[in-house]
């Protein structure tokens, strides 16, 4: 009887680490493929969690807008509660409709670097690299790469997914 040493990193995601007992390589794959699903339904169950917040969130958006409006137009600024103060803020931010124009006119006044910064464009790089790695180039000055390595298996189409 061989030992699978446990799952680590992104693959036990959280999973009490365990030493399984195995008696073949299939049932060593069928833990694996149990590992996997049960991590797939905990991502399913956190998704749909977070589809609830925000949907939560949007309802609380519009239900204080909702108030501010009526306190705005009673002329009150503010209201208290019981021992709890509320009062009207208002934040304003900038919003860019259009990137080329605006960068036209910053760079117009001196201004672009304070309002825009340069990133890297990871889906590009990462293209770069495996190409790089597939034709066994040399890599830039400055860049490198890593591997990201998981097992995927066909999944099971169940009602909770």
């Amino acid at each position: 009887m061989n030992t699978l040493p446990p799952l680590s990193g992104p693959v036990s995601n959280g999973l009490p680490e365990t030493h399984l007992h195995i008696d073949t390589l299939g049932d060593a794959l069928n833990a694996i493929r149990e590992r996997l699903v049960e991590n797939a339904r905990k991502k399913a169950r956190t998704m749909r969690l977070e589809r609830e917040a925000k949907d939560l969130r949007e309802e609380f958006k519009y239900e204080e807008g909702e108030i501010w409006d009526s306190l705005f137009e009673a002329g009150m600024t503010s209201l208290k509660i019981d021992d709890d103060q509320y009062s009207l803020q208002e934040q304003v931010y900038g919003q860019v409709i259009s990137i080329s124009d605006f960068m036209e006119w910053a760079d117009t006044e001196g201004r672009l670097d304070e309002f825009f910064e340069m990133k890297p464009r990871m889906k590009i790089i990462n293209e770069f690299a495996r190409e790089l790695v597939n034709t066994g180039e040399d890599f830039p000055k400055g860049l490198t790469f890593r591997e990201n390595r998981y097992i995927s298996s066909p999944r099971k189409q169940t009602e909770e997914f």
